[in-house]
């Protein structure tokens, strides 16, 4: 109200009357002619065709901008800018845990590291045990270790970790959620460094690929070893499950639900 601009956000546009041909018609006669004091957001699932109308008319026509996805690799450089634009240094693997913890979400990211700078306050150097302890963990109890402990294969450490973060938690159901959500990147780092060493890409590029640090890239491949293609699927029916049944108001114990699902983990690695 009163602002000088009006900012109208179309989501899915992709599908706005994609029975018809009216839509195209429509934003191209509205982009030869956009209205000054609005701001239009159009948000596709999906890459759009930017060579056909009506996106070919909004570039000729209007002042516009693309914000394209992030992908996974982009991650840690976009942390690290965001970080310094508020002050702040980062450690390499402070902005490696805080990468994983959020996944390619802009939106989780910026909650994470507007809580993280709440944190450290006046601190301008921050550590991965300031990432740790910003989000309520012990250096014992954090996902970060679960994960590894998953990857070395020292599965009666990785039920203590999750056993120990859901004990900790204030919300068991949302603790439970975020782990199997980072679970869930984290493997699907691994499927993708699968393709990386098919290919012969030396271990800088695997990184890249990736999205994590150098320095951390030996221990995805030490995990990789333990987890090959059938145990990856066999990890991602476990772990996607676990999501489900989370997010869709289960009976059981969130405890429960976490245990079977690293049990199965461990199953699949089995297997292999």
């Amino acid at each position: 109200m009163m602002a000088e601009r009006r900012v109208v956000i179309v989501r899915g546009f992709e599908k706005l009357g994609e029975k018809t041909a009216d839509k195209n018609h429509a934003f191209k006669e509205y982009a030869a002619h956009p209205n000054p004091s609005a701001i239009v957001m159009l948000i596709c699932n999906g890459k759009p065709n930017l060579g056909h109308n009506p996106y070919k008319a909004l570039k000729k026509h209007a002042i516009w901008a693309e914000f394209k996805q992030l992908h996974d690799r982009q991650m840690p450089g976009w942390i690290s800018q965001r970080l310094k634009a508020k002050g702040y240094n980062a450690t390499g693997a402070a902005v490696q845990m805080l990468a994983q913890s959020v996944d390619v979400d802009l939106r989780a990211a910026t909650a994470e590291l507007d809580r993280l700078v709440t944190y450290v306050g006046e601190q301008r150097e921050i550590t991965e045990q300031d990432v740790v302890q910003a989000a309520g963990h012990s250096r014992e109890y954090n996902v970060f270790e679960l994960q590894k402990a998953l990857g070395q294969g020292t599965f009666e450490q990785a039920m203590s970790i999750a056993e120990g973060l859901l004990a900790r938690a204030s919300n068991r159901k949302g603790e439970a959620v975020m782990i199997v959500a980072i679970l869930i990147s984290y493997f699907t780092k691994l499927l993708k460094l699968t393709s990386c060493r098919i290919d012969g890409l030396p271990e800088q590029e695997m990184a890249r690929q990736i999205g994590v640090s150098p320095y951390f890239i030996r221990e995805y491949l030490v995990a990789l070893r333990r987890y090959g293609p059938q145990a990856l699927r066999g990890v991602f029916e476990a772990l996607l499950a676990a999501d489900s049944e989370l997010k869709g108001g289960s009976e059981r114990d969130e405890r429960l639900i976490l245990t079977l699902a690293l049990t199965r983990v461990r199953a699949s690695a089995a297997r292999a």
